[in-house]
């Protein structure tokens, strides 16, 4: 028993002990607690005061909301920071009035903040409750909106609430702001090349069927849309006039990592010019660097004639740009995003003022999420051209078509030494061709010319019995170029080269009398291998006559005024450039008398006409036979009458009265009169008259038509009236 009570004790002690030992140790750590309690006291946070749609708020920062439930801006909100203002400044909330329509989004709500143009010194957070029966939850953004500089400004968005309908962003500033649907953007991705950094830009948006309210999703501005119903033609239509998209990338450095609040620190600005090609049909497009504070554009890329609706969508709404900014030395330990700007326009400065230039609003968009240092970005490679175009998305130039259709034609044989080289060839762009020319009588022929601009080559004189061997290879100004075969041609053998052909037709001819004093010599001479020809002219009195002119070009030749009544000879030697010559035979011809105009003609001082037996008498007129008398032959009809094709000659008399033909001849219409000749001899009142002088009539005063008449007649008659009347032309003389 005792010995029983006595291990019971020992383990009653050690109970005891241990439970001692414990309840020290949790002393101890129930004290280390306590003292770590006391050091670091929890304060909770201090809430922020709330406004119902208005309140002055201070440095400490507040809410201001509306939670009305009839009210249509329900659950829009701002949350000032502590510290974003330093003063007290009186917050509203209010509905954007009904005449304002967000530019993307005509069914968006404008909700406006005000003070208007107020600025934080940090930045705030706000919620823009959207439409939910009108909007694509999918499609949902946040916007700035500035009506009077006619900017868009999309802004970071840090979350939507589907339940409450409301999208909440940042914003540094008071304006109007919006949520609502869009299709415009762009894919924006940081990005350095050679240790600075550069950015990868594609504009996109969906291309509406009218384009009567945007472009491609981007905004019209409403002057434009209201003058022009389809504003596509400024894309499409073949216009002269020029329009762009300018786009406007700007490098930011990151102030605050939780909103927008950045700074500029470098800019890049591209801009694709759209050119009517005029007659080539289609559209030009050419990208170019803009300097906003020179005004100076450069050059930098360009495809002639795109025309159809794919390639214009490519590079208004596809094309990939790369942006540099080279003037930039990046700080290494700081972040950096991207802020881009894009709207069509008609002046590269798209941030001219409202309705100065640009056709569509200016839409702003950013990388929010992307903010990187210099080591962060992955170096860009595809610009190796140094076109601001990404190398990956350019379409690849093609090589000119194969030089064809050669002359001398392949295998031609017998080929003049003096032949010239020419083909055809053309380009799948249209692009400008230079060409290298091979040429020799070896099978594999050397290079003889490069960088020939036209599609002709002068060989110089080759050699008789021959086989030349040639070959042509395009060029375009892309560096691509295609070979054409290698044709062949022989030349002819060497023969004697053959003299001109006799001079012939003599005009005046062999013999010829009564002829002018002013009259021109003429003649025909050809060479069998159409050699140019030149001719020595030998012209006199004597049956031998002398050279007058030498290595005369043409076959005709004036050898000035004659003498009357003299025989004059003449002979022709035509030489061709071999150095040969062919002698004319000896002609002759003989003037006409002195004197013997005016007078009856030499032999035929009357001539009787057949067809009624009526006399008339003649009269020498240089080396012509003329009718003295007007014509008086057929059947007299009235004025008001046509003459008709009816095989009748038809006449009409002065005042309808036939005597008045006996004493003037009968008038005639002229195609009545072109019919009828009188055995060779000229009819002076009419044919050769009219026919040198009928466009006289339309021009000069009758009294001067009647000197040149008389003078033409060449002798004394008094001309009583000459009557014009459209193709009728009547002379009365005495």
């Amino acid at each position: 028993m005792k010995e029983g009570s006595k291990f019971e004790r020992i383990i009653m002690k050690r109970k005891y002990t241990l439970f001692l030992s414990i309840l020290v140790l949790l002393t101890f750590l129930f004290s280390k607690g306590c003292k770590t309690e006391e050091s670091n006291p929890v304060v909770p946070d201090t809430p922020k005061e709330v406004f119902e749609e208005s309140g002055t708020v201070g440095a400490n920062g507040a809410i201001v909301q509306v939670t009305n439930q009839s009210s249509p801006i329900k659950g829009a909100y701002v949350d000032i920071p502590e510290g974003a203002l330093s003063a007290n400044v009186m917050i509203s909330i209010s509905q954007a009035p009904s005449n304002i329509k967000a530019p993307t989004d005509t069914a968006a709500l404008i909700i406006q903040f005000e003070p208007m143009g107020l600025h934080f010194n940090s930045e705030v957070k706000i919620a823009l409750p959207y439409n939910s029966t009108n909007h694509d939850p999918n499609k949902l953004k946040a916007f700035y909106y500035d009506p009077d500089s006619a900017i868009v400004r999309e802004l970071p968005i840090e979350s939507i609430d589907y339940d409450k309908k409301v999208v909440v962003a940042y914003t540094d500033h008071f304006s109007k702001f919006y949520s609502g649907s869009s299709d415009v953007g762009a894919d924006i991705e940081m990005v350095k090349i050679n240790g600075k950094f550069a950015a990868k830009i594609r504009i996109f948006g969906e291309y509406p069927g009218d384009l009567t309210n945007t472009i491609y999703g981007i905004p019209l501005l409403g002057v434009i849309s209201y003058i022009y119903s389809n504003i596509g033609y400024y894309l499409q239509e073949n216009r002269d006039s020029e329009e762009l998209v300018g786009i406007h990338v700007s490098l930011e450095e990151v102030i605050s990592t939780i909103g927008p609040t950045v700074k500029p620190v470098s800019e890049c600005n591209l801009n694709i010019h759209k050119q009517w090609a005029g007659i080539f049909g289609g559209i030009n497009a050419i990208i170019e660097k803009f300097d906003y504070n020179s005004g100076e554009s450069i050059s930098l890329y360009g495809m002639d004639r795109i025309g159809n609706a794919q390639e214009i969508d490519l590079w208004f709404n596809g094309k990939t740009l790369i942006f540099r900014f080279d003037d930039f030395e990046p700080n290494l330990n700081k972040q950096y995003k991207l802020g881009v700007g894009f709207a069509l326009s008609k002046n590269p400065n798209i941030y001219l003022p409202f309705g100065i230039g640009r056709l569509t609003y200016l839409y702003c968009v950013g990388n929010f999420k992307e903010r990187r240092k210099i080591s962060e970005v992955n170096e860009f490679v595809y610009d190796q051209d140094n076109n601001y175009v990404d190398d990956r998305y350019q379409p690849v130039n093609q090589p000119p078509n194969e030089p064809s259709n050669p002359n001398p034609s392949n295998n031609a044989p017998n080929q003049s030494i003096n032949v010239d080289l020419s083909w055809q060839c053309s380009d799948p762009e249209s692009d400008p061709l230079t060409y290298d020319i091979y040429f020799r009588t070896s099978a594999n022929p050397p290079l003889v010319k490069n960088n020939h601009t036209s599609t002709s080559y002068d060989p110089g004189t080759l050699d008789y019995s021959k086989e030349y061997n040639w070959k042509i290879v395009a060029k375009d100004n892309h560096g691509n170029s295609t070979p054409g075969p290698i044709w062949k041609f022989t030349t002819a053998a060497q023969t004697v080269n053959q003299p001109p052909n006799t001079p012939s037709n003599p005009t005046p001819s062999w013999n010829a009398t009564n002829q002018s004093i002013n009259v021109d010599l003429s003649w025909d001479c050809s060479d069998p291998e159409n050699d140019p020809l030149t001719y020595d002219i030998y012209f006199g009195t004597s049956s031998n006559p002398p050279p007058v002119k030498s290595n005369h070009t043409s076959t005709s030749y004036d050898p000035g005024v004659l003498q009357y009544s003299i025989t004059y000879n003449w002979k022709i030697v035509a030489k061709d450039n071999q150095g040969n010559t062919k002698n004319g035979p000896i002609w002759n011809f003989t003037t006409i008398a002195s004197g013997s105009t005016g007078q009856p003609c030499p032999g035929l001082p009357t001539i009787t006409d057949s067809r009624d037996g009526k006399v008339y008498n003649t009269v020498q007129i240089e080396s012509q036979c003329w009718l003295k008398e007007n014509l008086d032959v057929g059947t007299m009809i009235q004025v008001n009458q046509n003459a008709s094709n009816n095989g009748v000659i038809e006449k009409y008399c002065y005042d309808n009265d036939p005597s008045n033909c006996n004493i003037y001849g009968g008038l005639y219409l002229w195609d009545e009169v072109m019919q009828y000749s009188t055995n060779g001899v000229h009819q002076n009142s009419m044919e050769q008259i009219l026919t040198t002088y009928l466009l006289i009539t339309q021009m000069m005063e009758v009294s001067v038509l009647h000197l040149i008449f008389q003078m033409l007649l060449g002798y004394k008659y008094d001309v009583l009236k000459i009557k014009c009347n459209s193709r009728k032309v009547y002379i009365y003389y005495r």
